[in-house]
């Protein structure tokens, strides 16, 4: 196992490599998620991986990939949150920006809650709710998701917010096509912003779909 020195070194290699601007503070913040991680892991299944190295590459470099990419302001859900991925990451390294966490199940919340308080995320909340059932802010700048469920069925849960005007940043992998082709009729891809994490082949996408046709 890698040392709090090797795992620093590849987070912040990582983070160029995504051409991301690096920042101490926020690589802290990531580092400071890893180590709560850790802790809680020996208690809860959390994430399904607790190998460090794969938390680094295959969580947080993937959801950090995505900040610029984000709509540039205003409150951004993140739906299914689990442990807080993507919202803490991105938290992390836009402390400035509103989150709101959207998790269901107790124990990821109170994880959730002690990140927020050890990494002094001031900007972050956590709402113990169901997508379906949860009221979204229609003024929000979006609604995040990342391994939660296929595209169909995240639209129907969303459906209200959705036929409200918001809009959903959809975090997919290279088989995002077939998940899309049965919506295409009923809503339409506003954009799609294709990287690569570093050491990974597959292509990854955030797609920002939006209620109505195809325009």
């Amino acid at each position: 196992m890698l040392g709090a020195d090797a795992y620093r070194a590849r987070l912040e290699a990582g983070l160029e490599g995504l051409a991301l601007p690096l920042e101490g503070q926020a690589v802290d913040r990531l580092l400071g998620w890893l180590a709560l991680h850790e802790r809680w892991s020996r208690a809860f299944n959390l994430t399904g991986s607790q190998a460090p190295e794969v938390l680094i590459d295959g969580h947080l470099l993937d959801c950090a990939a995505i900040l610029p990419a984000l709509p540039p302001s205003g409150v951004l859900y993140d739906v299914g949150s689990g442990a807080g991925l993507p919202g803490l990451v991105l938290a992390a390294l836009a402390p400035e920006r509103p989150f709101i966490l959207v998790e269901s199940l107790g124990k990821r919340v109170r994880f959730l809650e002690q990140v927020i308080a050890e990494l002094d995320l001031k900007h972050v909340s956590v709402q113990q709710s169901r997508a379906e059932a949860t009221a979204f802010d229609p003024e929000a700048a979006g609604i995040l998701v990342r391994a939660v469920a296929s595209l169909e069925k995240l639209c129907g849960l969303l459906a209200a917010p959705l036929h409200a005007g918001g809009r959903l940043l959809a975090m997919k992998g290279d088989q995002w096509p077939q998940e899309w082709a049965p919506l295409e009729r009923r809503f339409r891809l506003e954009a799609r912003y294709a990287y690569r994490v570093p050491g990974y082949d597959q292509e990854r996408v955030l797609l920002t779909i939006r209620a109505g046709e195809q325009r």
